[in-house]
């Protein structure tokens, strides 16, 4: 799911080919003024180092791009496997569901645009 203000995007599950997910290819199609970008692993049992260094290469230009980058559903093993391949905080922020991410989004959102007390 990429997330622009009010708009989700979603990529079916059938498109997320080594081809699709290159972190060029995912970022570069989305419009410039994207926020957040959520990748749902809960259908993912297991995850090959080259699947967790493309998503590790996604959350570095997510990150170059302003762009807030959270993984949910991982399970412990998966996140594992992200982690040591360079997908971890603070390039990464691991929820445990969709809705757990798009609070934290929000929240991170509201709070930079409160004026800050002088």
């Amino acid at each position: 799911f990429f997330f622009k203000q009010k708009t989700a995007y979603e990529i079916p599950k059938r498109d997320w080919s080594s081809d699709v997910c290159s972190s060029d290819l995912v970022l570069d199609r989305i419009e410039a003024n994207l926020k957040a970008l959520v990748i749902d692993m809960e259908a993912v049992p297991v995850l090959d180092s080259t699947a967790a260094v493309t998503i590790a290469g996604l959350a570095r230009k997510a990150r170059r791009q302003g762009v807030k980058l959270y993984i949910t559903g991982s399970s412990e093993t998966v996140r594992h496997e992200l982690m040591l391949h360079g997908a971890r905080p603070p390039l990464v922020n691991f929820k445990r569901t969709i809705g757990n991410a798009l609070t934290a989004f929000r929240t991170l959102q509201s709070q930079r645009l409160s004026p800050k007390p002088s």
